[in-house]
């Protein structure tokens, strides 16, 4: 079995247990925010024409040059981010992701103009920003966005930035694909807008609530292999196959890219964001990886067990596996994904010794 049909059973597999993570609390399911609701804390703040600002001295609000308090670029307000929209730039984690549930709620106040502009930006190499030769005037660094322009049936898609430095070659797919990964030549049903590089289904109808409602905007990353992103409830756009590039459409042979940064845009426009959260997730199950032990427990029992890939719940006493005819040993994987354990010796049983980290192990066979 190759590896994206074997990730694509674990992803179905894990789908069935949705109702019942769903009933739990999102700290129980693994969910953390990115926005305390009070502070910037483990935020920073990019800004067009100044660069990187640090806010660690200033967790209420971020002024650039002369701006005030009150129409700062950006300032908590009764819990949530309020974005003035000048300068240009975003605030976002400090942290880099790579496999991960992504989560926020947005809102355009009263007045905003039909053409407001706005996104969020994830996988983005924030290492960049301080790069030999990048500029400050760039709107931001290498990024994949998912745009939340409000115009026409465009908002929360899939969108190649052009001319504004480096950006990412992507393919994208149809919904109707049951394993959102890797698909062949002749399954991309999507469409491109030529005016504006966006990418998304031209049959979908704006989902998008009236001005001054909140709307939930989520994404699933698979690293380099995947995106899905979805608005309020509804599909608009996925994503596969994401390298880096120095071209603004088209999949080409450089470098995957499936890690980086996740922000929130300032792009000309006031918006309100909340409940900016993150579920980080297991590189090859998809499993939370800060779920409760039960929840985590509960969908290891969901997932097939295969030769490579399967599952022992290791107690801390000895636990005994057979490594099979044609392989030269087995390397155990937290959930994590560091490794715990490794043997080299021929195919048979072995014992996994006592001292090795208790808990759910990924067995992976070596040739």
């Amino acid at each position: 079995m190759n590896p994206a049909t074997r990730l694509g059973i674990l992803i179905g597999a894990l789908a069935l247990l949705a109702p019942a993570v769903r009933a739990q609390t999102a700290a129980d399911s693994g969910w953390r925010p990115l926005f305390n609701g009070a502070n910037f804390n483990g935020l920073y703040v990019y800004a067009v024409g100044t660069g990187v600002v640090n806010i660690a001295n200033d967790s209420a609000v971020v002024r650039i040059g002369s701006q005030t308090t009150s129409n700062a670029m950006f300032r908590v307000d009764s819990g949530y981010i309020r974005v003035n929209g000048s300068p240009n730039g975003y605030i976002g984690s400090i942290r880099q992701y790579s496999h991960y549930r992504l989560r926020v709620q947005y809102r355009w106040p009263a007045g905003t103009s039909a053409t407001a502009n706005a996104g969020m930006l994830v996988h983005i190499d924030s290492a960049q920003v301080r790069a030999p030769g990048f500029s400050n005037s760039n709107n931001r660094p290498r990024s994949i966005e998912v745009n939340m322009k409000r115009d026409l049936n465009d908002p929360m898609s899939l969108w190649a930035a052009s001319n504004l430095g480096p950006t990412i070659a992507t393919n994208v797919q149809d919904s109707s694909i049951a394993i959102p990964l890797y698909v062949p030549t002749g399954g991309i049903r999507w469409i491109a807008n030529p005016s504006n590089k966006r990418t998304i289904r031209s049959s979908l109808t704006n989902p998008e609530l009236a001005l001054g409602q909140w709307n939930q905007g989520e994404y699933l990353l698979r690293g380099a292999d995947s995106g899905v992103f979805t608005l309020n409830g509804q599909v608009r756009t996925r994503g596969y196959d994401f390298r880096a590039s120095a071209v603004s459409t088209g999949a080409d042979t450089a470098k995957k890219y499936g890690r980086g940064n996740v922000v929130l845009q300032s792009e000309g426009a006031q918006i309100w964001y909340r409940n900016f959260e993150i579920q980080e997730l297991d590189s090859i199950t998809g499993i939370p990886l800060f779920a409760t032990t039960a929840i985590r427990s509960t969908l290891l029992k969901r997932i097939p067990t295969g030769r490579s890939g399967a599952w022992i719940a290791h107690t801390g006493t000895f636990a005994r596996l057979t490594v099979p005819e044609g392989y030269s040993g087995v390397a155990l994987y937290n959930l994590t994904g560091r490794q715990v354990w490794l043997y080299r010796g021929k195919a048979g049983s072995v014992n996994v010794p006592s001292g090795v980290e208790k808990g759910a192990l990924r067995a992976l066979y070596l040739r």
